[in-house]
């Protein structure tokens, strides 16, 4: 009965260290400005987002230059956009415009009061430093008509359901993220053979891990790039978003992995190692003297 418990505590552990990893990596990075900004760091550095992004201010600098009258040339405009898009991840702009949308971030998940609003990476001060590379100025109003537009990183129609839902992630996380630590402990506390569970604890850490890591690679990256790529010339771009998050998310699995093998390389060694122990001498009875 008690190996029976043992396992079941197991079984639960191992199932909570999904939600648990997911809100370790929500408190370790999305709510660290600094992890947050290497982050998008990692994200602007894909070939392909940088294309996208390049395209994209391209596209609206082009627009400004038409309502004015003026032709730009393609080329140069397609040169000059993308040299600031790959400019982007390592300069003092880009560096404020993730620690801005950071903090917007935050703001959405720990207001007391939340207005919601979607979540872009302007595009507005990336137009301006193509029309300077060009020598080109394009009138300040039409410039600051842009405050506010950019980038989407999240729909406004999916804010309100995914931001309640982020919001009671935010404020238990810390609960959630050590939840498997409670039923690994009673698991060794009920087990009958500790070491045996302390193993078992460790295989059920590599298993859950693993599965997650092939789910992330091979299911959930077509789900979710199919599902988001309205623009089929967006593919590429959605993938390279796909796995900078990811990867920043599978590294806590990759740790789990670790962890498992230890315990289960623990949990062998100690159980041989009380095998081998030799049992306690019995205490001599005295005797009376005849």
């Amino acid at each position: 009965m008690r190996s029976f418990l043992a396992a079941l505590l197991i079984l639960l552990g191992a199932l909570l260290t999904i939600p648990s990893s997911l809100a370790f990596w929500e408190q370790r990075v999305l709510m660290d400005e600094e992890r947050f900004v290497q982050l998008a760091r990692d994200i602007l550095g894909q070939e392909a987002v940088q294309e996208r992004l390049a395209h994209r201010i391209g596209d609206e600098a082009q627009r400004l230059a038409a309502e004015e009258g003026e032709q730009l040339d393609p080329q140069g405009v397609s040169d000059a956009a993308l040299k600031v898009a790959r400019e982007l991840p390592g300069s003092e702009l880009g560096d404020t415009l993730f620690r801005t949308v950071h903090r917007l971030l935050v703001r959405l998940l720990r207001a007391d009061v939340v207005e919601y609003d979607t979540l872009v990476l302007e595009t507005k001060p990336l137009i301006e430093r193509v029309n300077a590379d060009l020598g080109y100025q394009i009138d300040v109003a039409r410039i600051e008509a842009l405050q506010g537009q950019g980038l989407v990183i999240v729909r406004e129609d999916d804010l309100p359901s995914s931001f309640k839902i982020a919001r009671r992630l935010d404020a238990a996380a810390t609960y959630i993220a050590l939840a498997p630590l409670l039923p690994f402990a009673l698991a060794l506390l009920v087990a009958p053979n500790r070491p045996r569970a302390l193993a078992f604890v460790g295989l059920a850490l590599l298993l859950v891990a693993a599965l997650r890591l092939v789910l992330l690679e091979v299911v959930v990256e077509k789900l979710l790039t199919d599902a988001a790529v309205l623009d089929p010339e967006a593919k590429e771009a959605a993938f390279g978003v796909y796995d900078a998050l990811a990867w920043s998310y599978e590294r806590y699995d990759l740790y789990l992995l670790v962890a498992g093998a230890v315990l289960v390389v623990l949990g062998l060694v100690l159980g041989r190692v009380l095998r081998r122990a030799p049992a306690a001498a019995p205490t001599p009875t005295p005797t009376a003297p005849a």
